[in-house]
């Protein structure tokens, strides 16, 4: 049975769904789940990190991230010592219009770790080199510091550290070279632009311009990396923008329809309706939960 760990035992600790440790890793840890991300950057040592479907050594200054309810093991590990950063990114509230524009970050946030839970990665792509390792380790032992001390001021020290280290590991991607790194910041740059250009009325031909190729070859690198063609994932970020405004404003149903890229209100409500189970109106009022 697969184990499943559960973020409140570690953000219970931090005070914010982001929690910052340095551990060692011993012969092996068995195959679990968590419902939240985790970015790991290796220090020394090396092994064997385990997907459902892949398996690939791993090594001092490779850096991978585990998305939730990706189950994933270690097996043959000798001194393995690593950064394990919990986190939340729907949670936190980290600078989205800096941020996620930024492809490499896409690339190695959500989309290598969708294509490597298929059979058509088995790796990860990221290996930092001394320089930027010694960086990254300095950073996150600063985050970790703050963490765990707890002075006045920790929560906003530490999320402003979690971002200086994902935009500086985004900046390591985007100076690799290589064909598969290079297509997921192809499609990292799609995401980009849809984060950019979600009030529009985007279609899957301005995407695929964006990435550079074939209407086809984006849906079938979508599905790959995501589990969703271009478009369903674009109607997917403007639901789930679509909940931030229902839970946080007083904005009106057509407005938040219009503040989150949907033309219609009255389409909005049957898809919201169908996609969920209940009506906005509903959903804000707290008598429908989402399903």
């Amino acid at each position: 049975m697969i184990e499943q760990l559960h973020g409140w035992k570690y953000f219970s600790q931090t005070g914010i769904p982001l929690s910052v440790f340095r551990t060692q890793v011993g012969s092996r840890i068995a195959m679990h789940t968590h419902d939240f991300s985790e970015l790991a950057v290796v220090l020394d040592g090396h092994g064997w990190h385990v997907t459902t479907d892949s398996k690939y050594r791993i090594a001092a200054g490779d850096v991978f991230v585990v998305q939730n309810n990706a189950a994933h093991a270690y097996e043959g590990c000798e001194q393995i010592d690593l950064y394990n950063v919990l986190f939340d990114t729907s949670k936190l509230n980290l600078p989205a219009s800096d941020l996620y524009q930024l492809p490499a970050y896409h690339a190695l946030f959500s989309l290598e770790p969708g294509i490597r839970n298929t059979a058509r990665s088995s790796h990860h792509f990221l290996t930092l080199s001394r320089h930027d390792l010694a960086e990254i380790s300095s950073i996150l032992g600063r985050a970790a510091d703050e963490l765990l001390r707890r002075q006045p001021g920790y929560q906003g020290m530490a999320v402003s550290l979690f971002v200086q280290a994902a935009v500086s590991l985004s900046r390591c991607y985007a100076c690799m070279e290589g064909r598969e790194s290079g297509r997921l910041i192809r499609l990292g740059r799609v995401i980009s632009y849809i984060e950019q250009n979600i009030l529009d009325d985007l279609t899957l031909g301005q995407m695929a311009g964006v990435a550079g190729v074939s209407a086809s070859t984006l849906n079938r690198s979508f599905n790959d990396a995501l589990g969703m063609p271009p478009m369903e994932y674009v109607i997917e970020q403007r639901f789930k923008r679509a909940i931030v405004l229902l839970k946080d404003t007083d904005a009106t149903i057509t407005q938040v329809a219009c503040q989150s890229g949907f033309a219609d209100s009255n389409f909005f409500a049957r898809q919201f309706r169908r996609r969920f189970g209940c009506s906005p109106r509903e959903f804000r009022a707290g008598r429908y939960p989402l399903r």
